[in-house]
Formats: structure tokens, C-alpha cells, sequence
């Protein structure tokens, strides 16, 4: 029994969150139907824990990065001592919703993942299906073409593709995720499927119009090239399916570039052009990146000025606010608060401060480590390392959100697995 339920809720995390809205009124609700599902989730986990009596295997007390993760989350509670609003560290803001008790739901989730004795492959083909339906809704969305009763939204938001993500930046970190899952039965399982899947998610990524969510897909794409090839290099087809994989990207950008609502072709380049700001020093250097490189410096003052706890989980916007409000007014003509420091490495050495940082940079060189000692000998592991990868590197650019970030401690709790319950079980 307390297996058949462990696997349940770790297949309701991965493939049926993404899906939950609770569409009421002009709004999908995506922050409180996620929020709901998650503490759902957490409660039934903790229960499962307590009816066995907080039982936790012997592996599991020795594994390094949940000893890691363990003191990430003392620090996390201890920051929530030194905060401005002690109710937002610990509950989360009313717009994020993300406070310090989220973060037990998130643990639960990758516990869950741990333990779980499921089919992988039924599970990855569940979260493949629930990605092309918030893809499908995405390009409908970005086309205008959405069915009247699925356009809970404002105005303003017409033409946006954000599908049941609740914003374009946090879809794309979705799509992060989840487009190695699809190349993973191109080029793995050759399922022909596969490749309708690829191109749905690969289309919405590209509506998104989130550039760190295309330089997290890109080096996504190309980790797991290098990791499927090791397993692979010696089958027949390999490259061909990779070279076709290529043009198919060419060619779905191309149409992209051509039927796209939004200036596509400039959105791609300024990459370019801004990290070219960026590196020469230009005088419009700070504005790049939609101002998230003005952001970083003004939240690499707050951190020196609290090195040790930080300003407490949810509680930049009252840092920034107190630090910097005449300078950010006289920059742009009136106070513009940013409540996140769009660098989720950052983000968390201003909560909670740089050692609370180094524990989380262990709880993931840990996990990493693990995942690539066993690469081999799960049939999942390179598609997963891959998109861990591949949110990495999105994230210097992006924020950690309920509505996304669960699926990533997800993906963490099955690369870390023991060599023990990889055998147990053919992948997820």
C-alpha cells in the first residue's frame, strides 16, 4: 500500500500538475491551482511518512546531497528570523506564493521521486502528452486563435503564449524541461510520435519569446546530444537522427520566422546584442537583458550589506525598496520594485544568504555527480541530466516558481536514486 501510493503521488507530480487550473471567473487561477495541488501532495507525503513512522531509509541518511539539502533547508528557516515580512518568508508572497513552507512540498515531491517503483517509460509518456497539450494551448494562445472560453486572461495579454504556466518566462522553463523528454523517444525509442512532440514544444518555445529559455533549451539540446552518444554512437542511424532532428529545428524556425505575431528575428538577435553590451561595458549595458543586469548589480549590493541570512525568503522587493528607492527613481523616472532577482543563484543569496547558496550549489554538484556515475545504467539518465542542464542554465537568467519547480526537484529525485532502486525498477 505504501508503495502503490508513493508511485501515485509521483506520477500526479510529474504528469498532472503541469495540467491543474481551476478557471473561474476571467482567470485560470494557474498559482492557487498549483499552490493547492503541491500542498496537496505534501500533506498525503507527510502522512505517508508518519503512518510508517517517520521511517527514512538507511541510504538516504548517508546520501551527501540530502545532507546538503538538509542544511539548505535550515538556512532557509533561519532567514526567516531576520526578514521584513515574517509571514511572506514563511507562507510566500501573495503573488508567488513561494515561501520557505512550499519548500517542504518541493522535498516531498523529490522523496517521492526517490522512492518511486513506477514504469518510466509510462511516466515520461504521460509528462510527453501533458506537455503537448500546454504546447498546443500556447501556440494557439501566440497565434490569437484560442477558443473564446479558454481566454481567461486580460486584454493587455493577447497574443502572449503562456498556456497553464500563468507567464511566458515560467512556460519556457517548462518547455526546458520537458523538450529532452521528447528527443529522448526520437532518438532513443525512434518512436515517430516523438518527433510531433518535439516540434509542438520546440514551436511553443519559440512563442514564448523568453531568450533564457532558448539558451537553457540550446544547451539542453546539445548536452544531450554528447550524453545520448555514448550509449548510442554505435547504433545504426544515430547521426542521421540527429542531422534530421537539426534540419527539423532549422526549418520549425524558419516557419516560426515567418508567421510569428511578434518581431521574432529581432527578439533572437538582441541576445546577441546585448551580451555584446554587456561584455564592451556599453553605456546601455545595465539595461540589458529587459534590465535584468541592473537588477543583478543592485542585488549584489543587498547581499554584501547581509552576507550571512540575507533579507528573508520573498522579501527582496522590501530590500530593494529600502535600499534603492531614490537611485531606481532617479534611473527611470519612478520607483519600479522587482520583488526577484531573475538569477535564481542570486535570488537565494539574497534571501537567505551565501552560505545557504553554497549548501544548495552542493545539494546539486551532489546530485549531478550521482545522476552522471549512473548514466549508463538507466535508460533515462542522459534525457534527465540533460534537462537538469538545461534549467541551470535558464535559471541564471529566470526565477524559481510553484509552477515549474517542482517538476525539476522531480527530475532530481530520480537521477539520485541509488544504484539499489535503479535495478529495482527500469527507469522512472
Amino acid at each position: 500500500m505504501k508503495q502503490k501510493l508513493t508511485n501515485a503521488l509521483h506520477v500526479a507530480s510529474v504528469v498532472f500538475l503541469p495540467l491543474a487550473s481551476f478557471p473561474v471567473g476571467r482567470s485560470f487561477h494557474l498559482m492557487l491551482s498549483k499552490q493547492i495541488g503541491l500542498y496537496a501532495i505534501g500533506v498525503l507525503a507527510l502522512m505517508l511518512w508518519i503512518i510508517h513512522h517517520f521511517h527514512i531509509p538507511e541510504e538516504e541518511r548517508k546520501a551527501a546531497e540530502n545532507r546538503f539539502l538538509v542544511l539548505y533547508l535550515l538556512f532557509l528557516m533561519a532567514s526567516i528570523f531576520v526578514a521584513y515580512d515574517k509571514t511572506a518568508a514563511f507562507l510566500g508572497s501573495k503573488a508567488r506564493r513561494d515561501g520557505v513552507l512550499m519548500f517542504f512540498n518541493y522535498i516531498a515531491i523529490y522523496f517521492l521521486a526517490r522512492r518511486a517503483r513506477v514504469d518510466g517509460d509510462k511516466v515520461i509518456k504521460g509528462l510527453c502528452v501533458s506537455s503537448a497539450l500546454i504546447s498546443v494551448l500556447a501556440l494557439l494562445q501566440s497565434y490569437q486563435i484560442d477558443p473564446p472560453f479558454l481566454r481567461l486572461y486580460a486584454s493587455s495579454w493577447k497574443g502572449m503564449a503562456f498556456s497553464l504556466m500563468g507567464n511566458p518566462n515560467f512556460l519556457g522553463t517548462f518547455l526546458v524541461l520537458t523538450i529532452p523528454a521528447a528527443l529522448y523517444y526520437v532518438v532513443e525509442k525512434k518512436k515517430w510520435w516523438g518527433i510531433l512532440v518535439y516540434s509542438l514544444l520546440f514551436l511553443a518555445l519559440l512563442a514564448t519569446r523568453t531568450r533564457g529559455s532558448w539558451i537553457g533549451g540550446f544547451f539542453a539540446y546539445i548536452a544531450y546530444f554528447f550524453l545520448s552518444r555514448e550509449k548510442l554512437k554505435t547504433t545504426s542511424g544515430f547521426y542521421r537522427r540527429w542531422a534530421a532532428l537539426s534540419l527539423l529545428s532549422i526549418v520549425l524556425m524558419v516557419f516560426f520566422l515567418f508567421t510569428a505575431t511578434y518581431d521574432f528575428e529581432q527578439r533572437l538577435f538582441s541576445i546577441f546584442t546585448d551580451g555584446i553590451d554587456v561584455l564592451s561595458g556599453d553605456d546601455d549595458a545595465d539595461f540589458a537583458g529587459s534590465n535584468r543586469v541592473y537588477v543583478w548589480k543592485k542585488v549584489v549590493g543587498l547581499i554584501r550589506k547581509r552576507p550571512l541570512l540575507g533579507y528573508g525568503v520573498e522579501n527582496l522587493s522590501y530590500a530593494m525598496s529600502r535600499a534603492y528607492y531614490d537611485e531606481i527613481v532617479a534611473d527611470y523616472g519612478k520607483f519600479r520594485n522587482w520583488d526577484k532577482a531573475h538569477n535564481e543563484f542570486l535570488n537565494i543569496a539574497v534571501s537567505s544568504g551565501i552560505p545557504s547558496l553554497a549548501a544548495y550549489i552542493g545539494f546539486l554538484t551532489a546530485v549531478f555527480i550521482k545522476g552522471f556515475r549512473g548514466r549508463l545504467e538507466s535508460p533515462h539518465h542522459a534525457f534527465l541530466l540533460a534537462a537538469i542542464i538545461g534549467y541551470l542554465v535558464q535559471a541564471m537568467f529566470n526565477i524559481q516558481m510553484i509552477l515549474v519547480y517542482y517538476l525539476f526537484m522531480a527530475y532530481l529525485g530520480i537521477v539520485s536514486r541509488s544504484r539499489r532502486d535503479r535495478e529495482a525498477v527500469s527507469g522512472v
